[in-house]
């Protein structure tokens, strides 16, 4: 998502969206968030929650309808303990890719020809860092890449399985 990060409107801008700021960005992410998600679903957040101050994260997190959020943590969520996320609202964070059946969850894409013991047959990789449009056939569902929304498993693991 990462929340209130400015730098995020340059690569919205080169995509052709227009936000008037970083909270008008932040606040379509949370709309999204909670026309798709109940209060009972679980949103697995594949990393860089937010480089914003812990006050403004707080008041998002408060606004999600959906408080069971399962970190699998970024690059940008290094400089943060576990303590803090699970602080702001974050029920857990897994520092690792985290493996669910068929599908490895990543922050970053794990190449399959590098990591050969990760990849049985069937198994797809599904990651949040990179931020170009076009790549949710990859595997990415970065906010950019899915329109600022949420997405279900099941529809990414149909595409990808294609």
């Amino acid at each position: 998502t990462h929340f209130g990060h400015r730098n995020l409107l340059n690569i919205s801008k080169a995509n052709g969206e227009r936000f008037a700021d970083i909270v008008d960005r932040d606040n379509l992410i949370v709309e999204n968030l909670n026309s798709a998600c109940g209060a009972d679903d679980v949103i697995l957040h594949l990393g860089d929650v937010a480089l914003c101050a812990r006050a403004r994260l707080e008041s998002i997190m408060a606004s999600i309808v959906c408080k069971n959020i399962v970190l699998v943590a970024g690059n940008h969520d290094r400089d943060k303990s576990d303590r803090y996320f699970l602080d702001v609202g974050i029920v857990g964070v897994v520092r690792t890719p985290l493996m669910v059946r068929n599908v490895l969850f990543s922050h970053l894409p794990i190449p399959r020809e590098q990591n050969p013991m990760l990849f049985a047959p069937g198994v797809v990789n599904i990651y949040g860092h990179l931020h170009e449009r076009g790549s949710l056939e990859k595997g990415c569902v970065s906010c950019e890449v899915t329109d600022y929304a949420p997405l279900r498993l099941a529809s990414v693991i149909d595409q990808l399985r294609v």
